[in-house]
């Protein structure tokens, strides 16, 4: 083991902190690797393991900033548990995994990290994983460099390393992990101070990105529920009608209207609303039902009967002409928008909504 006070080291191209099982026999290797680790994290091999164990770790200070490599190579078909009780922390980790299949608990929040995943979190709390050969690099970046107020704020991120903003996060990481051996202490300062920027902004661009596309989700979720609104009339309003209105695959269609049931349920109850409305404004004459029926888009009366009796429990022609203008003199409720009808004395949508 190396350890260097960089201000008073005559080489500012050491590292502040080497470890290398190399340096120890080989029957020794998993217990001084435990031991460096103890009391961060405690390390229990889940199957027989060789004495002999390829693991080390680098580590830099640069300003406020922390970054290390480590690499942990237990050989194949051998895997550890790795258990960490971190107290309360102003601190944000930064992980890039090289090499690495983990997955665990942060917090009883269940993780699952992979090579190329780029996995930023508080440094505090409980993690609990298990993993077999791990390379990775992690960064240790004060709440304050990044911008970020607590943990809640912050929670979790994941990026993948060929996704844009990880792509960003990893060349950059790597150039900066690049330089740290040969820089003197203020570049080393320099280098710490403009990733934690790259990092702070990566993380606000995420944001805004999911604040986007909550929007556009939005948006998009209103135009496709009003154009099923506006088509009631046709009869072959379908999914495949919304999808080529909408340029979109039927997956998109149907994961939005998921929580509905499905496009086919929404468009059949949106037509028994359009038709509950329109026979109870009347008038009560002969082939309303029907007329209203095919203005709904149904082009089987029998089977627009049955539905309407499924959906509202009574059959569509005893709510032919129930409904009658508001008296003049009553006050109008305030939310009764459009809707100036009312049935046997209730508001209909009042009634529509108590269904």
């Amino acid at each position: 083991m190396t350890v260097i006070d960089y201000e008073g080291a005559a080489s500012p191209g050491i590292p502040c902190l080497s470890l290398n099982t190399s340096d120890v026999p080989a029957e020794r290797q998993f217990d001084f690797w435990s031991d460096l680790n103890q009391p961060g994290f405690t390390i229990t091999p889940l199957s027989d393991h060789s004495p002999a164990l390829d693991a080390s770790l680098h580590a830099w200070r640069a300003g406020k900033v922390t970054f290390s490599q480590t690499r942990f190579l237990p050989g194949k078909d051998r895997r550890y548990k790795i258990e960490a009780r971190r107290p309360a922390s102003d601190t944000l980790v930064l992980n890039y995994f090289q090499k690495a299949r983990l997955f665990g608990l942060l917090d009883d929040e269940p993780v699952r990290l992979q090579t190329g995943d780029i996995h930023i979190h508080p440094h505090s709390g409980r993690y609990e994983s298990v993993t077999s050969d791990l390379e990775q690099v992690t960064v240790y970046l004060p709440y304050e460099t990044v911008g970020v107020g607590g943990a809640d704020q912050i929670g979790q991120r994941r990026f993948q390393e060929t996704s844009g903003l990880g792509k960003v996060i990893k060349n950059a990481l790597e150039a900066t992990v690049s330089q740290l051996p040969a820089s003197t202490p203020e570049t080393r300062r320099r280098l710490g101070d403009a990733f934690a920027g790259i990092v702070r902004a990566a993380i606000d661009r995420q944001w805004r990105c999911g604040e986007a596309q909550a929007l556009l989700h939005k948006a998009r979720s209103r135009a496709l529920r009003t154009f099923v609104r506006e088509n009631l009339a046709d009869p072959d309003l379908n999914c495949q009608s919304v999808c080529a209105a909408f340029a979109a695959s039927r997956a998109t269609v149907y994961r939005e209207f998921h929580a509905d049931g499905g496009i086919g349920r929404y468009i059949l109850a949106q037509r028994l609303h359009r038709a509950l409305l329109e026979l109870a404004k009347g008038p009560a004459r002969r082939g309303q039902v029907g007329r209203v029926a095919r203005a709904c888009g149904f082009t089987d009366l029998s089977r627009f009967s049955n539905a309407f009796r499924n959906h509202y429990g009574a059959p569509p022609i005893d709510f032919l002409g129930e409904a009658t203008s508001v008296p003049k003199q009553a006050a109008k409720p305030a939310d009764c928008g459009d809707q100036d009808t009312v049935i046997r004395g209730i508001r209909l949508e009042d009634w529509l909504n108590s269904r």
